[in-house]
This record gives C-alpha cells, sequence and structure tokens, in this order.
C-alpha cells in the first residue's frame, strides 16, 4: 500500500523512520533499513558497492557512507516490473492481491528484506511443495514424508482436492460445497469426490450401532403421518422417502440426492395439506430463512464475497416458504391436496387433487392447478 500511494519513495519499517531525512547511510543504516539487522554490515556493503554498484562516500577515514537517494533507487528498482498491477494481470493492484509476501519471506538462507515485497505466483508455491528436484521442499525441511518413506510431491490443485474431500467427510452439503469452491454446477464436485466406500458408509454404521432409528410414529386417525400401502399406491408416487415437510419421490438407485436435504428447493418433493406437524416444520424453516437472509444482506453490505450468493439463495427459499404456507392456510384448497414445487419458476407450485372447481391464486397471482 505504501509504495501504491509513494511510488518514488522508499518504505521504512518502525525502527527506520529515524533515517527518512538524512543525506547519508551508514553500512549499519544501511543493514537495518534492509534486514533489520544493523549488525549485517559485510552484506550491506556487498549489496551496496557490487549488487547495486552503488557510488560510495568517506566521511572520514573508518566510516564509509552512501547517499540514502542512491538507496533509495536501488531499492525500488526492486519493485515488479509490472507494479502497480500484479504480473498477468491489467486489472488487480498488488496490494488487492490474495498473496504478497516480504522479499525472500519463505527463503531457507537469504535475509527477508523489510524494505520490498514480492507477489506469490504458482511458481514459488509449486517450488515449495516438491515440483523443483534441486530444491528442499517444504515437507522435507520439516522432516514429512509419504509412509512408504518416499518423498511427498504435491502440485497446487491437489489441496483443492484434499480441501473438498474434507468438506464431504465433514457432512456439507453439495450445495454448500459447490458455493464454497466457487461452482456454478453441483456436478461437478464429482471430480473432486475422493471418498472411499467405506468412508462414505461409516456415519450410517456408526448411527446404527449408537441405536439409531427412524423415528417412525405409529398410524393414527389424529396424525396422518403414515399412509397404507393402498393409498400409496393411488398418490402416483413411486418412492417412499419422507421429509420433514412432505414426501420425497426421487429415485435414490439411480444417483444420490444432489440438494442434501434442500427440500423446499427440491422439484421433486410433495407436501400433503392437512400434516399439522410438516406445517409446523415449514413455520420454522419460515424463521430460520428469514434469520438467514438478514445475515447475508449485512454480509452483502459490508461487501462480504460470495454474499451475494447466499442473498439470492435465502431469498428465493423464503418466496417458497411463504408460497406453500399461503397454499396450506387457503380453505380453498382441501385436506389431502398433493403440492409440488416448480423451482424453475419460484412462484410456480402445482396443487393436484384439487376439484375443478375451487382454483385459486398465489400470492404472486399465478394460476394453481
Amino acid at each position: 500500500m505504501w509504495y501504491t500511494a509513494n511510488p518514488s519513495k522508499l518504505y521504512l519499517h518502525d525502527e527506520a523512520q529515524h533515517l527518512r531525512d538524512q543525506e547519508f547511510l551508514t553500512l549499519t543504516e544501511i543493514a537495518l533499513v534492509l534486514w533489520g539487522d544493523e549488525t549485517a554490515t559485510s552484506a550491506a556493503f556487498t549489496w551496496a558497492q557490487y549488487t547495486k554498484k552503488l557510488p560510495k562516500l568517506k566521511r572520514d577515514r573508518r566510516n564509509i557512507a552512501f547517499r540514502f537517494k542512491d538507496v533509495e533507487r536501488a531499492v525500488i528498482a526492486m519493485l515488479p516490473e509490472t507494479f502497480p498491477f500484479v504480473p498477468g494481470s491489467v486489472e488487480l493492484l498488488c496490494k488487492d492481491s490474495l498473496f504478497v509476501m516480504r522479499t525472500n519471506e519463505m527463503h531457507s538462507a537469504r535475509a527477508t528484506y523489510q524494505c520490498m515485497f514480492s507477489y506469490v505466483s504458482l511458481a514459488v508455491i509449486a517450488k515449495h511443495l516438491g515440483a523443483q528436484t534441486d530444491r528442499k521442499s517444504i515437507f522435507e525441511r520439516f522432516g514429512y514424508s509419504e509412509d512408504d518413506g518416499s518423498a511427498i510431491n504435491l502440485r497446487s490443485h491437489s489441496l483443492r482436492h484434499y480441501l473438498n474431500m474434507l468438506a464431504q467427510t465433514g457432512g456439507m452439503s453439495s450445495t454448500e460445497i459447490a458455493i464454497f469452491s466457487g461452482r456454478k454446477d453441483v456436478k461437478q464436485n464429482r471430480a473432486y469426490d475422493h471418498m472411499t466406500s467405506a468412508e462414505v458408509q461409516a456415519p450410517i454404521s456408526q448411527a446404527l450401532k449408537d441405536g439409531f432409528t427412524s423415528g417412525l410414529e405409529p398410524v393414527s386417525e389424529a396424525r396422518r403421518n403414515l399412509f397404507a400401502r393402498s393409498d400409496f399406491n393411488r398418490l402416483g408416487m413411486t418412492a417412499a422417502h419422507t421429509t420433514d415437510y412432505g414426501w420425497c419421490v426421487h429415485d435414490f438407485a439411480s444417483e444420490p440426492c444432489q440438494l442434501y436435504r434442500d427440500c423446499i428447493n427440491c422439484a421433486e418433493q410433495e407436501c400433503i395439506k392437512g400434516e399439522e406437524h410438516k406445517e409446523e416444520n415449514l413455520r420454522s424453516l419460515k424463521g430460520e430463512t428469514e434469520y438467514l437472509l438478514m445475515q447475508a444482506l449485512e454480509a452483502l453490505g459490508e461487501e462480504e464475497y460470495g454474499a451475494d450468493t447466499w442473498v439470492k439463495h435465502q431469498t428465493n427459499t423464503l418466496t417458497r416458504v411463504n408460497t406453500l404456507l399461503s397454499i396450506m392456510a387457503d380453505p380453498a384448497v382441501p385436506d389431502g391436496a398433493r403440492i409440488r414445487l416448480d423451482v424453475a419458476n419460484v412462484p410456480l407450485i402445482t396443487v393436484n387433487n384439487v376439484h375443478p372447481a375451487s382454483a385459486v391464486k398465489n400470492t404472486k397471482g399465478n394460476a394453481l392447478s
């Protein structure tokens, strides 16, 4: 930020600020400016006379000095050629890039400059991950190796695969992983799914060991949370998966749930009017979504990355929940009516098993059938 605002002035760290107005700098002072180490006078002499070829001045018989302006000019010449922009980008300023570091920050032998920075390129990262055989990787320097003793060698993209796998094993939904990773389609997650069959089944196996049950209640006249087989067949459903809000008709034999039970935003869910406990779940979801939307809007106001995506998602969810609840409360829709979302058209919801004479309108005026 300093060099962007002051491209022709030398940056001085706090301990060297007092040297700003001096005309000459001794080797001790140059060492302090460059590396923050007043004892590195020999390195300062080599840098000034041989590396940068600065004209030296003798202040007396023993002390050698260099002009401040010459030192300043030599340091500024170390700025990246494309400064103030990152190499390869005509719009991204160095001060706004994700990573910059002090020059020689990661070098195993050279001193770190306190007055100059460099950008972190792919080559810098790859070198420390073991891409160059003539240099020690960060794993070798800290004594890490593969189980068989061989050297660890990573590609930079391997870490993205690993992070996605951690998210999958940690229980994040496909939608959350896609949004977090900046993907437009959850199907793109598949290339990053490296979970073994045992890892996929582990949570289920553990739940069964812990005595998990489905929690289904017995059939009763007061609460129809289960259907007789004959009634279920008449509904025209091909699968018997319950959700918090209704029934899921997805065929899990063909592929797993791509929305990770984000049922309210799925076209394969059907709600049945009259199931009070599931309507109560919808009302709870409404409260949760309103809170999440508020948080997303605050994040959007603070310009947090990705907040606009969450605002859109929570807004769509809240619209669907409100429309469902308005149908549930509409006396023109009889109990037992099947309600299915049309996710391609957020306001449109289809209601089946309604008498033709009882056509109704939803909250946005779209006809329901």
